[in-house]
Parts: C-alpha cells; structure tokens; sequence
C-alpha cells in the first residue's frame, strides 16, 4: 500500500503544471490549490500497476495488486475494485497457544474497497485506512486473509517534500520554498494544496 501511495502522490506532484486534466488556482491563504479529476487519478494508478503488496504479519507468498478501476472520490474517501493476485500465500496464526498454517497457494481475487485518509501537516505524511465492502468469493478462508492485509489499522504514506528552486529578482538571488499544507478528496477530485514561501539568499550578481 505504501509502494501504491507513494508512486502516486509523487508522479502527480510532480507532473501537475504540465498536465491539461488539473487545474491550479491561487486561494486567499497564498496557497496553491491544485484539483485532479477522479479519473487522472485511475489513470496514474492503473500505469504504476501491477504492483507488489510489502510483507504483512501473519502471511507469506507472494501478492500484488494488478489492477484497479472504479475509482470514485468523496468526502476524504477513496472507493475502488481491485483486482489481487497472488502465488505460494500461506497464512499463519494462533489457535490458543498453537501456531497453526493454511497453505492457501493461488489466489485471485476481486474486491471492492472503501478507504479512508488523513493527512498529517506536520509529519508530512498521508494516512490510508482500506475496508473491504465486498467481495467476489465467500471462502471463509480468503475472508481472513484479507482481513490480514486490510484490517483496522491506517497505512502511512510518506510524502516527499517539494523541491525549493531558485530564481533572480533583479540582482538578489531568492529561494523558493514549497511545502505541501493539506491533502484531501472531495466529490471527484483529488485536492493538493501547496504553500510557497520566499527567502531571499546571500548571493547577489
């Protein structure tokens, strides 16, 4: 999941003044606000695709996530199917104080996803909470193990901080500091907003 976000979020990031589907505006706060249709979105996900799920407690093998559609944005919400694959999964628990294991082998699978986000000024850092809110298959099984892999927990996703540029304002040399101050989703749009700040450095021609 980390992997996924963090492709995303930098590949848009950097991308948005040359794309023709996002717009830019200048808010009251000096701010950069930057809108990206849902769309744009399933289109930068589906090209970073498949794509490998890092290693998650309790399970093995190998599992990505090979496609995804339906992409639908609300209110801090992301709605998507997904299409997982996977090969050699084995799943491991306790029963009491008896570790026991299920050689599931191959799966795939389809599944409908309802996620959360948050982001965090400070840290820089992007919260997804996945929920399943459907599903293909009834195996009780294959039930708990994307239960595993989801569950009640947010992943974090770290945002690399924008790159300062510099520019001449007549003889004096000034900085450009762009910091990310909010991310979030409203009704088919993905929100960016972006805070530049102006130093002026020693270096004078």
């Amino acid at each position: 999941m980390k992997k996924i976000g963090h492709t995303i979020l930098t590949f848009v990031l950097c991308l948005f003044l040359l794309s023709p589907w996002v717009q830019a505006e200048i808010g009251k706060k000096n701010e950069i606000t930057i809108v990206i249709p849902e769309k744009v979105i399933e289109r930068l996900i589906s090209d970073t695709l498949p794509v490998e799920i890092t290693a998650v407690k309790k399970l093995s093998g190998t599992i990505w996530v090979q496609s995804i559609d339906k992409v639908s944005l609300g209110k801090n919400k992301i709605f998507f199917s997904a299409h997982l694959f996977g090969k050699d999964v084995k799943y491991t628990d306790k029963i009491g104080n008896i570790s026991a294991s299920i050689a599931i082998g191959s799966i795939d699978l389809f599944f409908d996803f309802d996620t959360t986000i948050r982001y965090d000024k400070e840290k820089q850092i992007l919260y997804l909470k996945p929920k399943i809110t459907s599903r293909a298959d009834k195996d009780v099984v294959l039930t708990r193990l994307m239960e595993t892999l989801t569950g009640d927990r947010e992943y974090p996703v770290e945002i690399q901080r924008l790159k300062s540029f510099v520019t001449m304002i007549g003889k004096t040399q000034i900085m450009i500091k762009m910091d990310i101050s909010d991310v979030y989703t409203s009704k088919h749009q993905l929100i960016v907003k972006i805070k530049p700040k102006a130093v002026k450095t020693d270096k004078q021609q």
